[in-house]
């Protein structure tokens, strides 16, 4: 079936909630289409698997690619082939045990921080933003366990994180648009919308330089031998990992993959947990039974890796607003040759 009168729903409102209004209506497979550009809506999950892994090699990220070159160039989601494996070969080893054993004091103490952020707006009585306060929180943690960086956005104004909005909002734009005008001569200063971006990426890239600058400049000064599970305890962030493999990789190739762990990492990480959070406001009782798993293993000390090893129930609760509520919603790829789906 092809879906009809989407396109200004598409503009108007996330596209996540169009697209399952949509599939109750047109249900697992549609076409949508708007302006040159078509695409075939899939949710099932045989089909979905069989894209993305049975048969991946018939298939590119595509519209992707495209869209996220001018933020994220070759990082780890908008890469193909190759270049996918390569950086997900040099990248995944710096999430090692010792790695992530290291990082879970540091992410206590930044939901503690949190915490405290939350007390005293309940003690204000103001309302609070919950995806605008998770977002700051996401990116103190990322800051701190990818660039060993403070960004402190739960404190102050975090000129980073509105930047960061702008490119993912100018990102999704240009999905919905059937005519690139963005490629036009001059589109970059004489469009507000496209001058804002390019300021928007100009404060994101200043900002990821300066921090890869300082990692370098760290590496350079140490005298610390590296292992399979390299640790630095004045560096312990995931640049300095992979400054110290010693791989060759040129500085274009890093700040994509830095940018794309900067942004897309913080940003689906704040999602999961403003998600998460919305549905335990509306089963307390769910609620209530993560509070009580929490209360027992952990109690009133920081947790360790161990102890959210035990959390069995609340993993479960996380898993399933990312089951309800996916984090991207939306998976792009475009079919490289004929492919049937199913039998």
């Amino acid at each position: 079936p092809v879906a009809t009168g989407a396109p200004r729903e598409l503009v108007d409102k996330p596209v996540f909630k169009v697209l399952y209004t949509l599939y109750k209506v047109y249900g697992k497979i549609f076409r949508l289409s708007f302006g040159p550009k078509s695409f075939v809506i899939i949710s099932d999950n045989a089909y979905a698997k069989q894209i993305l892994m049975t048969n991946s090699s018939k298939y590119s990220k595509g519209i992707l690619s495209e869209l996220l070159d001018f933020v994220m160039g070759q990082g780890l989601i908008p890469a193909n082939g190759e270049v996918w494996k390569t950086r997900r070969r040099a990248i995944v080893p710096a999430l090692h045990r010792k790695y992530v054993t290291s990082m879970v004091g540091m992410f206590g103490e930044c939901a503690q921080h949190g915490c405290t952020t939350l007390d005293k707006a309940v003690a204000s009585g103001k309302p609070i933003d919950m995806e605008n306060f998770f977002s700051r929180l996401s990116l103190d943690i990322i800051g701190k366990a990818v660039f060993n960086y403070d960004f402190d956005s739960l404190t102050h104004d975090n000129v980073v994180i509105k930047a960061v909005y702008t490119v993912l909002r100018e990102t999704e734009h240009r999905s919905l648009v059937p005519i690139p005008y963005w490629k036009l001569p001059g589109a970059k200063t004489l469009i507000p919308r496209q001058r804002a971006c390019v300021e928007a990426l100009q404060v994101v890239n200043d900002k990821l330089n300066m921090l890869i600058a300082e990692s370098k400049r760290v590496w350079d000064e140490e005298d610390e031998e590296f292992g399979e599970e390299f640790l630095s305890k004045r560096d312990p962030s995931i640049v300095h990992f992979l400054l110290a493999q010693g791989d060759e990789i040129n500085s274009k190739q890093l700040r994509d993959d830095l940018m794309t762990m900067l942004i897309a990492g913080h940003e689906t990480t704040a999602a999961v947990l403003t998600w998460t959070f919305h549905l335990l406001a509306q089963h307390p009782e769910f609620a209530a039974r993560v509070r009580e798993e929490v209360d027992r293993v952990v109690g009133d000390r920081m947790p360790g890796l161990d102890d959210i090893l035990q959390l069995k129930f609340t993993t479960r609760v996380i898993n399933e607003a990312m089951r309800l509520y996916p984090q991207p919603p939306v998976l792009i790829r475009r079919a490289l040759e004929d492919d049937q789906l199913g039998p």
